[in-house]
């Protein structure tokens, strides 16, 4: 967490000295799943003996907004920190996970309203469904995707993001992982 401050409290410091940052708000959806490797099942345990968490790979349609940082760097290149709230999961309403998000996006702009956004991204989890509390609280993930904008002030977004952490609690117990997955559209506003 001291490494999510410290790199959160350098871009603010570095995008308070830049000449051209441009602040916006954006809101969209999420098309989720979880990946998970198998059913959790536990070594010598009988199904009867003990409730096992399970979980469907069917997909979510969730709710995403919030806000961004465009800090330009060069005439095709930018820096892009953002603070999202985002509804994951899958379909399934005993796995459906809400999460604060802190994507930090490298954007190149390889044709005039065109860029390529690729970067990490940090989640912390604010909420899951039925309190069963088998999530973890961190995901980390990788994001790329195209963005469109247009006069300046309006952008459209389409991401992919893959979770690179587990995030079930007890996966060494239950014999399997389980990791975020989603697209995302968005449309925006730099202010």
């Amino acid at each position: 967490m001291k490494k999510v401050f410290t790199l959160l409290l350098f871009l603010g410091l570095f995008g308070a000295n830049a000449q051209n940052v441009k602040y916006g708000l954006k809101v969209g959806f999420n098309y989720s799943s979880l990946v998970f490797d198998d059913q959790p099942s536990i070594d010598g345990m009988l199904e009867e003996e003990v409730e096992l968490p399970t979980f469907d790979d069917t997909y979510r349609i969730g709710f995403v907004f919030g806000g961004i940082a465009e800090i330009q760097l060069s005439n095709s290149f930018f820096l892009q920190p953002e603070l999202m709230f985002s509804s994951q999961g899958s379909k399934d309403e005993t796995s459906r996970i809400n999460y604060l998000q802190v994507p930090i996006l490298g954007k190149y702009r390889f044709v005039k309203n065109l860029d390529l956004q690729f970067g990490p991204q940090v989640g912390v989890k604010s909420w899951e469904s039925e309190e069963r509390d088998i999530f973890r609280y961190m995901d980390y993930a990788a994001v790329i995707g195209l963005g469109y904008t247009y006069k300046e002030r309006y952008f459209a977004d389409l991401r992919y993001t893959y979770g690179f952490a587990d995030i079930l609690r007890d996966s060494d117990q239950l014999n399997t992982t389980v990791n975020n997955q989603y697209v995302q559209f968005v449309i925006g506003y730099k202010l």
